[in-house]
């Protein structure tokens, strides 16, 4: 059975008002995509937390511009089945029905100045992740979950946790997946060295070594 979702992926652009001579903060839509089948937080949830928690283990390439950019190569790197999506039409066009899971994904990006680089840049981006009603007349935008309380809001160390506490806690997960053994050819599809699998590990609260 399908579990459809949808991952929004927004920027907060600090502007320069040369008026006032101070920064405003606006946020804005970079990139959307949807996902048929495995929508839910231990399923596609898991694949974004692993996936910012490779940007912040690859600090030498990430940069307070590109974040976005290497969060999407990772999350294609692991062979999720995604359908990239052009902007809405203003009359809700491109709008994806029958969901039940949205995850937006903000961070911020910086053009006032060079590329920095940023070591933290997957642990500054903020994971939020919403439960829908699948009949739910969802606006084009997807502006009705301003006023949503998301089932979980934080970065991906604080997913991990979340995820075995919260979803193990309810007996939705058979086995805690964080134990598995590493291997370069199981669900984490090789987007992950064993090293950075051992951080991501600890960062859950897994202990290997217990």
């Amino acid at each position: 059975m399908s579990t459809r979702s949808i991952t929004l992926i927004r920027s907060e652009f600090a502007d320069y008002d040369w008026e006032t001579k101070e920064y405003k903060s606006s946020i804005h839509s970079i990139a959307r995509f949807y996902r048929h089948c495995d929508g839910y937080p231990e399923g596609h949830g898991l694949h974004i937390a692993l996936a910012l928690a490779k940007v912040s283990l690859e600090p030498e390439e990430v940069n307070n511009r590109n974040w976005a950019q290497h969060f999407l190569k990772n999350i294609c790197a692991m062979n999720c089945d995604v359908e990239f999506e052009p902007p809405s039409k203003a009359d809700g066009g491109y709008a994806h029905g029958d969901l039940e899971y949205i995850y937006r994904i903000t961070g911020s990006q910086d053009y006032t100045g060079g590329k920095e680089g940023k070591p933290d840049a997957g642990d500054c981006v903020c994971m939020e992740v919403f439960a829908v009603d699948w009949s739910m007349n969802l606006d084009a935008d997807y502006s009705q979950l301003d006023s949503m309380e998301p089932m979980f809001k934080g970065t991906w160390r604080g997913f991990l946790p979340w995820i075995r506490e919260d979803c193990m806690g309810r007996g939705e997960y058979a086995s805690d997946p964080f134990a598995y053994p590493y291997s370069p050819q199981d669900w984490v599809h090789g987007t992950l060295t064993e090293e950075e699998w051992k951080t991501v590990q600890g960062a859950a609260g897994y202990d290997p070594g217990a």
